[in-house]
């Protein structure tokens, strides 16, 4: 049946971002990739009726609106994968949210790491920068990412998640 997925990415290309699981979802991505894979084909199978990779394009070569059906049933595949994905990024987002308003530790991580950034920074600069030019880059470019997630947008987002 697995052999049905190539005509589903030839009609659906966009599937081919699932079957190798979720982008950062962490240990489900071969459970994902094989779950929309087995939708996918199953659905290949049961819209043209056989298993054979060949004569499932010829029937969809000569109906057109089997065609069309088939390009619609697998787009939703991909979008319920996509809906999916986006509510777990946002439920992470919210459990972060939560441990920093309870007083956890964690929500310390980024004040930390942003001290220990400029602690180096101030360290580069007044004592003896290192000889290597690609670890004084690494260390500036670290300095304005911490720089720029307190002054920048990344701050203001999560400020604004807080007051919600």
């Amino acid at each position: 049946m697995l052999a049905l997925i190539p005509l589903a990415l030839s009609l659906a290309p966009y599937l081919g971002r699932w079957l190798g699981g979720a982008l950062g979802s962490g240990s489900t991505d071969a459970a994902i990739g094989a779950a929309v894979a087995t939708q996918a084909a199953e659905l290949v199978r049961t819209v043209t009726g056989t298993d054979d990779p060949a004569e499932a394009a010829a029937i969809l070569e000569a109906d057109p609106a089997k065609r069309a059906d088939l390009q619609i049933r697998l787009a939703e595949i991909a979008n319920a994968r996509e809906t999916a994905y986006y509510a777990e990024v946002a439920n992470a987002r919210q459990q972060t949210i939560d441990l920093a308003k309870t007083g956890s530790s964690l929500a310390w991580g980024a004040p930390l790491v942003t001290l220990l950034v400029f602690g180096l920074f101030a360290y580069t600069v007044v004592g003896s920068p290192p000889a290597d030019v690609g670890t004084l880059e690494t260390i500036k470019t670290v300095f304005i990412a911490a720089c720029t997630y307190w002054i920048g947008s990344s701050r203001g987002s999560a400020a604004k998640d807080e007051r919600r």
